[in-house]
């Protein structure tokens, strides 16, 4: 066990001795805890804006998921409850993360609103920024403290006049209950009705006052183990669906250039498979290296239709395992009456193993005629192997994360409207990314090159120059030796460190009344400093392995910036005007990497009449580039790509990402503009529809390595500088650079739509107890597209392509929910629209896309929509002033199979994670008290 796994345990154990602890009652408290307190009582804090005023609402949409409803959904995470959400686009999540080895984040949970990127979400906890759990930017929010958390403030509008760098596509803020008193418990457990993906939770939470109140303690411990699904095998709707070149295809023949279809794999297997020489492509060898007759199908490289059956991707993992926990401490004081100090202590931790793909050769393993592990009596050699080299063992990625996180403030009044605050932060972020088991591909090479010495021992035929190499047997899945093994394998390994300090102080007030009322003003200024450092093992650093290769980097950049905002009334109970409000702000930012960069906002509320407003929104955001953007090592992988310049052949080249410290932030223009009706004719009913629309220019572009290839292909000679070729005949590309630059222009715009209804069932008839609640969310994109160097794409509706794809045109989900002292039942269905494959994918003639003659380059380029059901019961125990809840909640109720997703890939599931359930139906069972 390592020792974050120690950590992760102890932290989990605690949470859940301590739970069944906190059942006795000498550890009871006679009163029961209070509702969530905000700073001031006659003020409601919001997190679309600074300013702190009594009934003031932003004009910047805001949805919140409050506690209740938190506690309702009794999600395993509360990152899965957000990414509900029809404004999110789900992105890196244990059900996404897959098979990737870099960047630390396996079983992470980041946040995506728009599907902007995660980088373009700013995340804050209680208002403040978090260290990012990866150089990239993200939080990963399995790490948030969850049993404090009141309620989720999701902002969808710019918001970085008021918040700073990041927040382009807008804000999630964890509001946390400071002021909690009290002691209560969470404890669930779940599994899916296959029996795997279990979930086990555990969360302890204890506030208490002390020295008459002045000093207050606040403690919590949280812990979770999600199980994986260690196969794509393990669910019926896997069938191996892929996205294949169509053989049959020529420019005038009127077939689509690419085909969906089941049974199509690489030309490689455990065994192995003769690609070229005598006897190219009609023998391969069985698990014990006996060659039998093959039968390849109909070659389409890299991919074969039909033929022998050889689905390499079936065996690799569904679902990532993740263990993560945390502790959350917080002490505050009142030093005066108008001046209280605050210190809080906050420690999480991740871990999560994994596995990849085994090491794929579509030509390195060349046999020749005296290699001594041939078969008897078999000739044909010289020849090519493809093979997967499962006889090595399949290599494992590790990501193992902990986040440490220390805060200490003050807060204080300065007379009559005035407040300020004041802070200190300091968040270290340390991140494990290790590949075990995985192939030194120059050792693979020798090991495999086998041949008899004068002695008649079996030899490397290089062991004069690399007398440690260790001979193993290229036929076969099970005759490789452990000393072969050692040889020929090794681990990848790199340390991150990521460090962020914060100093930052705003003040609040009413500085003057007009005609309408008082002016509401808040400004700050903030100093900011955002660091890391990564080393490498040796043989990363040389690009040996199969995958990994990560590369030694560091980088600093800090930041200086000064804001301010003011809501100014302009008008109160007039007609037509019941009252208008504008909202001002404006930030002035230094990035000692880029500059200065000014950001600004422009808002304004109109209550037309008791019931009906309207509220708009003008903001220029930033994002500046992340550390990984600008200072990555360089992190070296091999890529399988398709090569235009000689005829379309696939083979594998090392693909290398690095930062880029000349980039610039990135400006965004985003507008709203909504209506909101509460009409008092109907009491409880709250309706609103915003319009937005953003536009980011100069965006950091980071093209996939056979985007780069092909671009250079076409004749945008920019990226051919990164395409290294070894200037042969043929003229072999052997490394692609990939690098950010700001060079395209990103556009999202839509329509959300948010409706609620609340009412007692009294109104109805006065014997009926409880409440009835029905609330629906709604978004519809209507743009998503990135124009690149002249060229526009429309990524809307790609909703199978993780991190390049973009929201379905509709998405949305709704809810009804009885309550009463005894029970609470909810029904809550979620709706993913249909979408395509690829927009990109999309073969044009003389005219388009207005001509009637173009053609989706995909047979089958649709996906289909999705409909889920998730059903919750909860029991409500009230005895001597103490509550208790049992629930029991059931997702994917139907058990609604995924549609088809296909990809280009050889480990593609054929279904999506993304958006879509890949799990199935699934329950949790939990109880929760508290005294």
């Amino acid at each position: 066990m390592s020792s974050i796994d120690k950590r992760i345990g102890v932290i989990g154990c605690g949470a859940s001795l301590a739970a069944l602890l906190a059942a006795t009652p000498a550890l009871a408290q006679e009163t029961p805890a209070p509702a969530a307190a905000t700073q001031d009582d006659n003020a409601i804090i919001v997190t679309g804006t600074r300013v702190v005023r009594s009934g003031f609402t932003a004009p910047t949409p805001e949805t919140s998921l409050g506690e209740e409803e938190l506690e309702t959904r009794a999600p395993a995470n509360i990152a899965n409850a957000i990414n509900d959400l029809p404004q999110l686009t789900p992105t890196l999540n244990p059900s996404t993360s897959g098979v990737g080895v870099g960047g630390g984040t396996g079983g992470a949970n980041f946040l995506n609103l728009r599907g902007l990127g995660i980088n373009r979400t700013l995340t804050l906890l209680n208002g403040n920024r978090v260290v990012s759990s990866t150089t990239t930017g993200g939080v990963d929010v399995n790490l948030v403290p969850q049993g404090l958390v009141s309620r989720v403030d999701v902002v969808t509008g710019g918001a970085s006049a008021a918040w700073g760098s990041d927040a382009v596509a807008g804000v999630v803020n964890f509001v946390l209950n400071t002021k909690y008193e009290g002691l209560k418990a969470h404890l669930s457990a779940g599994s899916s009705f296959e029996g795997d993906a279990g979930t086990y939770n555990g969360n302890l939470t204890f506030g208490t006052s002390f020295a008459d109140g002045r000093g207050h303690l606040l403690v919590d411990v949280g812990g979770a183990v999600q199980n994986g699904v260690d196969h794509f095998t393990d669910r019926d709707w896997y069938k191996g669906w892929k996205v294949v070149n169509n053989p049959a295809y020529t420019a005038t023949n009127g077939q689509p250039r690419q085909l969906v279809s089941t049974g199509d794999f690489l030309v490689a297997s455990g065994g192995g498979v003769i690609i070229s020489g005598a006897r190219a492509l009609n023998t391969a060898f069985d698990a014990n290296g006996n060659p039998f007759a093959y039968n390849p199908g109909t070659p389409t490289s890299p991919y074969k239709i039909g033929g022998t059956p050889n689905d390499i991707g079936a065996g690799y993992p569904l679902v990532v395992p993740v263990k993560y926990g945390n502790v959350f401490g917080r002490l505050s004081y009142d030093l005066l009456d108008s001046l209280t100090a605050y210190v809080e202590v906050g420690y999480s931790a991740s871990s999560t193993v994994n596995k990849t793909a085994s090491y794929v050769s579509l030509g390195n393993v060349t046999i020749q005629a005296d290699n001594a592990y041939l078969p008897a009596g078999f000739t044909g050699a010289p020849f090519v192997l493809g093979k997967v080299f499962e006889s090595l063992g399949t290599p494992q990625p590790r990501n193992d994360r902990t986040v440490m996180r220390i805060v200490g403030g003050l807060e204080g009044k300065l007379g009559g409207s005035w407040s300020w605050k004041a802070y200190y932060q300091y968040g270290e972020s340390r991140v494990l990314n290790e590949v075990s088991k995985n192939p030194i591909v120059p050792n693979v090479v020798r090991a495999t090159d086998a041949i008899r010495n004068a002695a008649g021992q079996i030899v490397c035929r290089s062991a004069a120059t690399n007398p440690d190499c260790v001979p193993f047997n290229p036929f076969g899945t099970t005759l490789a030796s452990a000393a072969a093994r050692g040889y020929a394998t090794g681990t990848a390994a790199q340390n991150i460190v990521i460090k962020q300090q914060v100093a930052a102080a705003t003040v609040n007030g009413e500085p003057f009344s007009l005609w309408a009322g008082p002016v509401s003003f808040a400004a700050g200024a903030e100093y900011r400093t955002e660091s890391y450092a990564a080393d490498a093992d040796p043989l990363s650093v040389t690009s040996s392995y199969w995958v990994g290769n990560y590369k030694p980097g560091s980088g600093r950049y800090n930041v200086k910036e000064a804001f301010a905002e003011v809501v100014v009334p302009l008008a109160r109970d007039i007609t037509l005007l019941k009252s208008l409000d504008l909202n001002l702000a404006g930030r002035i930012t230094d990035y000692s990497t880029s500059g200065t960069v000014k950001t600004y906002k422009a808002g304004a509320i109109w209550d037309v009449i008791d019931g009906l407003r309207l509220r708009g929104t003008h903001s220029r955001d930033i994002r500046a580039p992340n550390l990984s953007e600008l200072f990555l090592g360089g992190q070296a992988n091999t890529l399988i790509v398709n090569d235009p310049q000689n005829g379309g052949a696939s083979y594998g080249v090392v693909q290398v990402l690095q930062g880029n410290a000349s980039l610039k932030p990135e400006i965004a223009t985003t507008n709203t503009f909504g209506v909101v009706l509460r009409p008092s004719f109907v009491p409880g009913l709250s309706a609103s529809v915003d319009y937005y629309r953003t536009r980011i220019t100069d965006a950091i572009t980071n093209l996939g390595g056979q985007q780069i290839v092909d671009n250079c292909a076409l004749g945008q000679t920019v990226f051919c500088a990164a395409v290294i070729r070894n200037g042969g005949t043929p003229n072999l590309i052997t490394r692609v650079n990939i690098s950010g630059f700001n060079a395209s222009v990103e556009k999202v715009s839509g329509i959300d739509y948010e409706l609620s209804y609340t009412t007692a069932l009294s109104a109805l008839s006065p014997d009926l107890p409880g409440s009835f609640t029905l609330r629906m969310l709604a978004s519809n994109t209507r743009e998503r597209t990135i124009t690149a160097l002249g060229v526009t794409t429309n990524y809307l509706g790609m909703v199978g392509q993780l991190g390049a794809g973009g929201p379905p045109k509709w998405r949305w989900m709704g809810s009804a929910t009885y309550d009463s002292d005894f029970m609470r039942t909810q029904l809550t269905m979620r709706h993913i629209g249909s979408g395509v494959l690829d927009n990109r994918n999309i073969e044009c003639t003389t005219g388009c896309p207005a001509s009637t003659t173009a053609r989706p380059t995909i047979d089958n380029n649709q996906v289909k929509s999705a409909t889920y059901f998730d059903l919750s019961q909860t029991f409500k125990i009230k005895t001597g002033g103490k509550d208790a809840e049992f629930y029991v909640v059931v997702e994917n109720l139907f058990d609604r199979d995924p549609p088809v997703i296909a990809l280009a890939s050889f480990l593609a599931a054929g279904a999506g994670g993304v958006y879509h359930d890949l799990i199935g139906r699934r329950f949790r069972v939990g109880f929760r008290f508290e005294y």
